[in-house]
């Protein structure tokens, strides 16, 4: 079974990198927990928050690594979303204020994408019908089931008008 991901972004995140259009990127959470998502070469989508709420690219999915923010830093820089290491840290610090804002061991989870694509605003597309607006990180489609065929189609139209 076919599979692709749609993981919820920020802004931010997605408009640093669509200005830099680089072929690969972290897609960094704030916390360790490993991402068993997909499988190497499957689509991992990109979708910015409310009031946006559109599917605005996405990658190829490569690997899942634990990291330490410095390391994060040194190996992807601007490829993390962000200009430099002081704004991951500010980044992950705020999406961690559940904890007080806790660095816990100073370690982030990379989820590596490749072939990374940036729709043109003209092809962003709103999630299918049974997107949850409760969904914090993302969610798991098949490919063959009738909301993962719609995003899959809308995608991949999008990416064709890029070419």
């Amino acid at each position: 079974m076919r599979k692709l991901y749609v993981g919820i972004t920020n802004d931010e995140w997605f408009y640093n990198l669509r200005d830099i259009s680089p072929e690969v990127v972290n897609f960094w959470t704030p916390g360790a927990k490993k991402f068993k998502a997909l499988c190497k070469g499957e689509w991992f989508l990109f979708k910015l928050h409310a009031p946006q709420n559109h599917i605005v690219g996405g990658g190829k999915f490569d690997f899942f690594s634990v990291m330490s923010l410095e390391n994060a830093w040194k190996k992807y820089s601007i490829q993390n979303g962000v200009y430099a290491l002081q704004d991951l840290t500010s980044k992950v610090r705020a999406y961690r204020k559940n904890t007080g804002g806790d660095l816990e061991g100073n370690t982030i989870g990379c989820i590596l994408l490749k072939d990374v694509i940036f729709l043109a605003e003209r092809d962003w597309f709103l999630p299918p019908a049974d997107w949850s607006r409760c969904i914090v990180r993302g969610k798991t489609y098949a490919i063959d089931s009738e909301s993962g065929n719609y995003i899959f189609e809308n995608f991949i139209k999008g990416m064709n008008r890029l070419a």
